[in-house]
């Protein structure tokens, strides 16, 4: 009989710890956290240590990611956090893979440590899963290798990895034949002077090549593959500006009135927008190189000298290619695969520079060619194949086809038993058929990475497995899925509503939402001959001129390093995102060409008008938020309230002479401080509405200002307008530290080009008072 390990079936069991399974267990426990119920969770990994798997081992040191540092984190809100993490400035752009392994130790280790003092339980069983049955409850009994101990759990996790495509298995007995160049330490044991054929040209293969000539390799390479090309070369990673029409096109191949999206009216979107991107030169996808090493040298040398900028949309379709791909009928998909996917992979996925230059020098030198061919054989004292350049020969051969993802192909005692028990089912494009939005393949069993290629197409790379593991984790703590929402952000021209405006779009984004900016007018501004209106205009300066004529010009749309927030144009340039200005409001036209579901105003006092068209527009099931700012109208602790604009709506415009207040340096102190709470309630707002959860009739920050404070500043002078605060706050937002003195002394002069007889007529109003609206002093 087998012995029981355990006999808790309230665990979840994550089989495979490598960057899969360690990511699920990253998101598990910032549920756990957040206060999700999270049960026991169990990782069990054959090798002695959970984290790095076989591909970012010590066994495979000495090769780069072919993804650049960051975008390589687990976290899908953060994808930057492995360079947060490792925190070296002379970090290579594409790191070592070992350098990649010592994170995923590092945050296992976290994981271990943060759920243990959270009070949880987490353990780690080296070991291999045989088997797996599905009780009468619907919890699952797991057979271990070792001593054919068993396991139970109410939830399982596969995340088992990649397995290597073995295109040529009469080959496998051979010896001199290696099934995968994984590990590259084994490709140390190849004689240096031996001629070698690797089977493939894509990244495998460039990897492979390059590790054999790092451990001192001098005999020839020869790739062969049925194209017989290389992949592109990466160019330096740019901003896409308008990413956006992406994310639009994904909302327009799932519209309603669409029955399904044709795979020629899906690529025209993409291509429209690199079109846009290249000025319609299309000579990088219509060259046409004869020799392997002419394109490849025309290829560094476009990467080097930016004129990749193709890439730069192919690359943020990244979050999205699911979402196109979901949208395919069959037939579609299935011709996708069969005509274009090999031209697919050579142009999305393409090898750093450091890697194209090695692999341009061994051809260069002779040492490497480039072939086409199909079949390999073995003539008794090694192996031939008939290829485009004639008969050639080797004592080796290196196969590096690909990641095998037909699990009926998969050497896994495991995987064959799901399906064999009718726990998974295969899809006919690889992988098992999953739900798509949390990935199970039937009730408690989930799955990761390759094995789901069927259903969401691009599944390997680190940013996609982050997204999904998160979705996993709401499945498994029963969170409600969050829908990508396209969010119209309304706000004013004023430096609070700009600030939190650069505080909020990066949350949207990371969390898988587009945001949409609309800058609205201003309020109305007294005529002149009043001391009210001396004041108002005064008002009128930072609520109209100051961000739009002053700080964004110069900042202008490259972000500088170091500084807070972003200006409008660097959001719309490093982001992609739409940026308007508009004179009344957007148009309803707009917000149906861009599928618009949530508006969202950051207004500080009082709802602005919006035509009664966009009022409709955002009837049931869109909606439309307002975050109404209490710091400067009452003493209410809390700095906000909702108002939802289906149940209310002010109409009124305001006027610019009840936001002195918001202007005094009590209150810019305020604003400052309670904007973040601010932010954090906006995304929390947009992530109840995504994942369909009720909105409070008022939702409350954690805390506001302090009722004193407020009151006091308010008592003192309401009417008072602090310029060298409100230039302070805009300094410190936008600036570096180092461009903060300049940008300081250019604001004091725009400060001071307020016009004349303004700031006269304010001066002789102070009774020869210091005007607080002049700078003289930086």
């Amino acid at each position: 009989m087998p012995s029981r390990t355990t006999s808790s079936a309230d665990n979840i069991v994550v089989i495979g710890g490598g960057a899969s399974g360690l990511a699920v267990i990253l998101q598990l426990v910032k549920r756990f956290r957040s206060g999700k119920p999270v049960r026991k969770i169990t990782l069990i990994e054959k090798n002695e240590e959970a984290g790095p798997g076989l591909a970012y081992s010590p066994a495979c040191a000495g090769t780069i990611l072919n993804m650049t540092k960051s975008t390589m984190g687990l976290y899908p809100d953060n994808p930057n956090h492995f360079n947060e993490w490792k925190n070296d400035p002379s970090l290579k752009l594409y790191p070592f893979r070992e350098n990649y392994g010592d994170y995923l130790r590092a945050m296992w280790s976290q994981s271990v440590e943060d759920i243990r003092e959270m009070g949880g339980e987490i353990s780690f069983i080296q070991d291999e899963v045989q088997d797996i049955n599905r009780d009468d409850d619907g919890t699952f009994t797991l057979t271990l290798e070792k001593n054919a101990k068993t396991l139970f759990a109410k939830d399982v996790v596969l995340a088992v990895g990649n397995f290597t495509v073995t295109a040529n298995p009469h080959l496998s007995h051979l010896p001199g034949y290696f099934p995968s160049p994984w590990p590259t330490s084994r490709l140390r044991s190849i004689p240096a002077d031996a001629p070698v054929i690797i089977l493939g040209s894509r990244l495998s293969a460039i990897d492979a090549a390059n590790a054999l000539v790092d451990s001192g390799h001098r005999g020839s390479i020869t790739f062969m593959s049925r194209s017989g090309r290389l992949p592109k070369v990466q160019g330096a990673p740019v901003p896409f500006p308008r990413r956006y029409n992406l994310y639009t096109l994904a909302k327009h191949v799932h519209a309603p009135t669409r029955v399904g999206a044709s795979f020629a009216s899906l690529m025209s979107g993409i291509m429209e927008e690199v079109s846009h991107l290249a000025g319609n030169d299309w000579s990088w996808l219509l060259q046409n190189h004869e020799c392997p090493m002419e394109e490849l040298e025309s290829d560094i040398k476009d990467a080097q000298e930016g004129r990749a900028g193709w890439q730069t949309v192919l690359r943020s379709t990244a979050p999205l290619v699911e979402r196109y791909w979901r949208s395919l009928e069959m037939h579609d998909k299935k011709l996708f695969y069969d005509k274009f996917y090999s031209c697919w992979m050579r142009y999305r996925h393409g090898m750093p520079v450091e890697n194209a230059e090695k692999i341009l020098n061994m051809m260069k030198r002779g040492q490497l060619k480039v072939v086409k061919g199909r079949e390999i054989e073995s003539n008794g004292n090694g192996f031939f194949a008939n290829t485009s350049d004639g008969k050639i020969e080797a004592s080796y051969v290196i196969e590096a086809t690909g990641q095998e993802c037909r699990v009926t192909h998969a050497p896994s005692p495991l995987i064959q038993a799901t399906m064999r028990k009718g726990m998974a089912t295969p899809h006919p494009l690889g992988g098992f058929v999953v739900n798509f939005d949390t990935l199970s393949t039937s009730p408690g069993l989930y799955t990761i990475g390759l094995f789901t290629q069927g259903t969401h197409f691009y599944v390997s790379s680190v940013d996609r497995i982050a997204e999904h593991a998160s979705r996993l984790a709401d499945a498994l703590t029963g969170e409600p899925l969050a829908r990508p929402l396209h969010v119209a952000v309304f706000l004013r021209g004023d430096p609070f509503s700009h600030i939190m405006a650069s505080r909020l779009v990066p949350r949207l984004l990371s969390a898988g939402h587009m945001p949409f900016l609309f800058v609205l007018p201003a309020g109305k501004t007294p005529a002149n001959g009043t001391t009210a209106s001396v004041r108002a205009r005064q008002l009128a300066f930072f609520e109209k001129a100051l961000m739009k004529q002053h700080v964004i010009p110069f900042l202008k749309d490259t972000p500088q390093n170091g500084a807070e927030c972003l200006s409008l144009d660097q959001m719309r340039t490093t982001y992609g995102i739409l940026v308007q200005d508009v004179d009344f409001a957007p148009s309803e036209e707009t917000l149906h060409k861009h599928y618009i579901d949530l508006g969202l105003s950051l207004d500080c006092t009082t709802t602005r008008h919006l035509s009664t068209d966009i009022q409709n527009y955002f009837s049931w099931p869109r909606r439309l938020l307002n975050m109404h700012s209490t710091a400067s109208l009452n003493a209410d602790r809390s700095p906000f309230h909702l108002h939802d604009m289906q149940d209310c709506c002010d109409r009124d415009q305001f006027d610019l002479q009840t936001l002195s207040a918001e202007y005094s340096q009590p209150l810019i102190d305020a604003q400052n401080r309670i904007s973040v709470l601010g932010v954090n309630m906006a995304a929390d707002l947009v992530d109840r509405v995504a994942r369909g959860k009720d909105l409070p009739k008022a939702l409350r920050a954690a805390k506001g200002p302090d009722t004193k404070e407020v009151n006091g500043g308010q008592q003192k002078d309401l009417s008072e307008v602090s310029t060298d605060a409100v230039v302070e706050t805009v300094v410190k937002s936008y600036a570096s530290p180092e461009q903060q003195g300049h940008f300081r002394k250019y604001l004091a002069g725009a400060v001071k080009s307020w016009p004349g007889e303004n700031r006269g007529e304010a001066k002789s109003k102070e009774s020869g008072k210091e005007s607080r609206f002049c700078v003289e002093c930086h």
